[in-house]
């Protein structure tokens, strides 16, 4: 409804409880994921404000029924205005999936988004060294290079300090950590000929001219001995890489 500058010649509706939301998961392969995101997610986000706007100004008093029976009320009201607009389709999927209010625990989690980067979660491998914990907590937030590489995402930054010269390549990547004099990342062997989509990488010395520039892998690459696994995103959260763009932030939390 938001953003349409045109409707349809007549009322549009869905009426079958689960027809829109099977659709998108059925075929999500042939659809993007934003697409994806936007009409499954973006319903429960759009609605999570009238949620937490009942209990906050009800506060304790409002209980699950009521705060319920408020968002079905409000939601159904904007399916209504948009069938008789004719600016958008009554969906009842959109009433199912927007239509449940945001408890003390949600409330909780959203406060503690941070807004300025993604936060990917990671397991690190065993055989992660200072230098390589170094790179990947204190440089954050990275963020992907603007000549983007549909392999990997890089963050250059970190490199400044580790590689062996500074180029003109490196220059625009804000001010500098404070210098470690230990710059060594030694190869560890990690038993996979193959680095695949959420691998955490750092270059070591194999490479020294990008020493210290991470890495995160989104399509298979071979692993060639330049580059040491330091840690993996959890599954859960493979799907957000998706949506780090050039020059957007990111940070890894344990």
């Amino acid at each position: 409804m938001f953003g349409r500058g045109h409707g349809y010649e007549e009322m549009r509706y869905n009426l079958t409880p689960f027809l829109e939301i099977k659709r998108f998961v059925k075929y999500r392969s042939y659809m993007t994921n934003t697409s994806v995101m936007l009409n499954l997610v973006g319903n429960v986000l759009a609605f999570v404000p009238f949620g937490m706007l009942i209990r906050w100004v009800r506060g304790k008093k409002t209980g699950f029924f009521t705060a319920t029976l408020a968002a079905f009320a409000f939601s159904l009201s904007i399916e209504l205005v948009q069938l008789i607009t004719k600016l958008g389709v009554f969906d009842v999927d959109d009433i199912i999936i927007g239509n449940y209010p945001a408890s003390t625990e949600e409330l909780e989690a959203l406060s503690k988004i941070n807004f300025q980067a993604l936060e990917l979660r990671v397991d690190e491998v065993p055989e992660i060294t200072d230098n390589e914990k170094y790179i990947m907590y204190e440089f954050a937030p990275h963020w992907d290079r603007y000549d983007h590489s549909s392999f990997m995402l890089r963050s250059s930054f970190p490199r400044l300090q580790f590689k062996n010269q500074a180029t003109v390549q490196d220059s625009g990547f804000g001010d500098k950590k404070e210098a470690k004099e230990d710059k060594s990342i030694p190869h560890h062997d990690c038993g996979k000929k193959v680095f695949t989509r959420g691998d955490v990488l750092v270059v070591n010395d194999n490479l020294a001219h990008y020493r210290g520039e991470l890495e995160v892998v989104l399509t298979e690459i071979p692993n060639d001995g330049e580059r040491n696994l330091i840690g993996k995103i959890k599954d859960e959260d493979l799907g957000l890489l998706d949506f780090i763009k050039p020059g957007q932030h990111f940070k890894f939390i344990k």
